[in-house]
């Protein structure tokens, strides 16, 4: 059952205050969980579900114009605030502290014209060096080596491969089928990679339908027409897909050793170098996940398949809709800790971090919008955070104790 508005509103005024009692921050976690918990669409719940927590508890509306899903080139400021209340904004950042949930930079802007008087003076100095988000780019190499850099190139025809026509549209790259053959057979496959860098994402629809998302530092490498019993493709770093159905011709995801079969259905996968774990997150249909002819396992919808130091194992109680957020432009801290957290960040902005003394381990709980500039991301994770001060210098971001 939701809980009372008015009551809501009186626990983030004292909050705000610092008068909670542990007793009353405890309530206060529940109730506004209850408000995303019970979101009637799981897409809303991506935008932190605006509808209902903002605009019932806080006086401003949050807009978001253009995200990763419709492949639309991201505006400079992706959200927009109109407030007629200054106060709740302070009352809704407090909530992010208590509950963990962030509200995706909101709580520091009156405009996203002006991110920078936002934060105070000392912020400023942290801060002064601000690094812009990522962007839609990414590399094409084709068949013979050549590379196309799709930051670039303009809407149309980018190349012909065999049979099959490359084009861009509207931000994502497409293949067709241009005449009744095959762009390669069985023993002369051509094969293209697409590729992202640091700050980079893109997407791409195969010639068999199948739609691909990739996330920063990651690849693709896929035959440009499936031919055979099966279509194989390579993976590494962070992907997306939803897979074009067709059950004679089932589709093949190669991962460092960890291979997926499916037929059809959404998935993503995480695979990159530098982290720990290789994981599967099933958001509908099957796949089946093994390790280089070792058991297989079999995953339904909601279950996540972890492959780490040769062992594979399933995990149920796993947010799977968490796992693909970035797609729409959002991070998900879901329980990482925040190397994870800033391996995200490292990714997303192109910078490195650099540790001023241990290495921090505690657990990271919420979500921001990857359209904000650093300073604001990192501001929301020192509101989060008892011991760790952020300061970007140059192309880095520097770690330091409160302590």
């Amino acid at each position: 059952m939701r809980a009372n508005a008015t009551r809501l509103r009186n626990l983030l005024e004292q909050s705000y205050k610092d008068e909670l009692t542990p007793e009353e921050r405890v309530e206060l976690e529940v109730s506004l969980n209850s408000y995303i918990i019970e979101a009637k669409d799981r897409q809303a719940r991506q935008i932190v579900d605006s509808n209902t927590i903002l605009e019932e508890l806080a006086p401003f509306h949050l807009l978001k114009k253009s995200t990763v899903a419709n492949n639309e080139p991201a505006a400079e400021d992706a959200i927009v605030v109109r407030s007629r209340n200054l106060r709740w904004l302070k009352y809704v950042a407090a909530a992010a502290v208590v509950t963990t949930i962030v509200l995706g930079g909101l709580m520091w802007n009156e405009s996203l014209t002006n991110k920078k008087d936002a934060l105070s003076s000392s912020q400023k100095e942290s801060f002064q060096n601000d690094v812009p988000p990522g962007s839609y780019k990414a590399k094409l190499t084709l068949a013979d080596g050549t590379t196309i850099f799709l930051d670039t190139a303009a809407n149309g025809q980018l190349a012909k491969q065999g049979s099959i026509l490359v084009k861009s549209s509207s931000g994502q790259l497409v293949y067709l089928s241009n005449e009744s053959g095959s762009g390669g057979d069985a023993g002369n496959i051509m094969y293209n990679t697409l590729s992202t860098a640091r700050s980079e994402s893109y997407a791409t629809v195969l010639s068999d339908g199948s739609k691909i998302w990739l996330n920063a530092e990651s690849s693709i490498r896929f035959p440009v027409a499936f031919v055979g019993r099966e279509r194989r493709i390579e993976v590494n770093g962070e992907v997306y897909l939803e897979v074009a159905h067709s059950p004679k011709q089932p589709f093949v995801v190669d991962v460092h050793g960890t291979v997926v079969e499916v037929l059809g259905t959404h998935f993503a996968i995480n695979a990159y170098a530098n982290e720990k774990v290789i994981k599967t997150s099933l958001l509908e249909g099957k796949v089946r996940v093994s390790i280089k002819g070792k058991e297989a396992k079999v995953l339904s919808p909601g279950q996540q398949a972890q492959v780490e130091a040769g062992s594979l194992r399933v995990v149920s109680d796993v947010d799977v809709q968490a796992e693909v957020l970035w797609k729409d432009g959002i991070f998900s801290f879901a329980g990482a800790n925040l190397a994870e957290v800033l391996r995200q960040l490292q990714r997303w902005y192109n910078v490195d971090i650099l540790y001023r003394g241990m290495e921090p381990t505690g657990k990271y709980f919420g979500r921001i919008d990857r359209n904000l500039p650093l300073s604001v991301v990192l501001k929301n994770l020192e509101m989060m955070t008892e011991t760790e001060t952020f300061k970007v210098e140059g192309r880095a971001i520097i770690v330091s104790s409160k302590k």
